[in-house]
């Protein structure tokens, strides 16, 4: 599994263990590090990232998140993300 995205989210999960996670600013960050990348990889991106980086709709297991924690509908959207992400349910209160 592979992390683009934000300062928040890639901090977020490297803290929930993933260690393959970069923050990621510029289009040429995005696109160097998604053509090393095979398709079949699994990534988490925020929304903006996506934007960078539009050939992340071509892998087969892409999840992504919001860019600020204002656009989840609810905690359990969030949780219901993470789970997708990072495979397990984290306990929120």
């Amino acid at each position: 599994m592979i992390v683009l995205g934000n300062p928040s989210l890639v901090l977020g999960l490297r803290l929930a263990g993933i260690k393959d996670a970069f923050v990621v600013r510029t289009r040429e960050e995005a696109r160097s590090i998604v053509k090393q990348l095979p398709k079949k990889e699994i990534v988490v991106a925020n929304a903006s990232v996506l934007k960078l980086a539009p050939e992340l709709e071509e892998f087969e297991n892409l999840v992504t998140f919001p860019d600020e924690p204002s656009e989840f509908g609810s905690v359990k959207d969030l949780k219901n993300i993470i789970k997708a992400a990072i495979g397990f349910e984290i306990k929120m209160e």
